[in-house]
């Protein structure tokens, strides 16, 4: 498995594991047809939909469906998108998804108040900073009480294509930098500022090495010569 494959099975566990996602009939339906994944939908409706109903004597009930499984719902799905090479699914997914997310829970992640939630705040902030890998910034509006996103650059579905290119690049020519570009952001999704600067270091010294030529002159030389 790839990192960025991890990174969404750690959205989908952060989601399935809390209430920020409200558990309603129907609302993955809504969210994947409005990003016109209604096939997802389709093929895992039974482990997305929380509820079935039954009737009988006149009245329908509604009980816990024994299929439901948020993780392995969504889980099937972004893999699918991931396989599949498609950026702008997986992107326009996180962004709907976000939009569901439930404001009644605001409050209790406001850290100025006393009604904060500590372990729903941590949750909250590790799936921020799991959103940003995909350069996306889950940020929460405390004056209108809703959750935004917002692309750290425009044409974000260009940015990933471009991001897993580099990726790709860096596995093949340099070992050492790739390891430490996982490792980078793997400390930046942990808010481990220190971590993730020493890395960052390690990355760019690594890369610059590769191009230091055939007197193995000082890594610094290699920043010339790579341009």
């Amino acid at each position: 498995m790839e990192y960025k494959e991890q990174v969404l099975a750690n959205i989908c566990s952060n989601l399935n594991e809390s209430s920020l996602l409200p558990k309603s009939q129907g609302k993955f339906k809504e969210i994947l047809r409005c990003c016109g994944l209604e096939k997802q939908y389709n093929q895992n409706s039974k482990l997305l939909e929380p509820y079935q109903y039954v009737s009988r004597g006149g009245q329908t009930y509604e009980n816990l469906s024994p299929t439901y499984n948020l993780f392995l719902g969504l889980d099937n799905i972004f893999s699918d998108l991931y396989k599949q090479k498609d950026e702008e699914g997986i992107v326009s997914l996180l962004v709907e998804i976000a939009k569901h997310l439930n404001t009644g829970h605001i409050e209790r992640l406001d850290p100025n108040l006393l009604t904060l939630n500590e372990k729903l705040y941590d949750i909250f902030q590790q799936l921020a900073n799991l959103y940003n890998v995909f350069g996306l910034q889950l940020t929460i509006d405390y004056d209108n009480e809703k959750f935004e996103v917002k692309h750290f650059t425009g044409g974000i579905d260009k940015r990933l294509k471009d991001v897993l290119v580099v990726e790709e690049w860096l596995k093949k020519k340099s070992p050492i930098a790739h390891d430490a570009y996982i490792s980078a952001i793997q400390s930046y999704q942990n808010s481990n500022p220190g971590a993730t600067i020493e890395s960052c270091r390690t990355v760019i010294t690594s890369i610059f090495s590769l191009y230091k030529g055939a007197d193995n002159a000082k890594w610094y030389r290699g920043v010339a010569n790579s341009f």
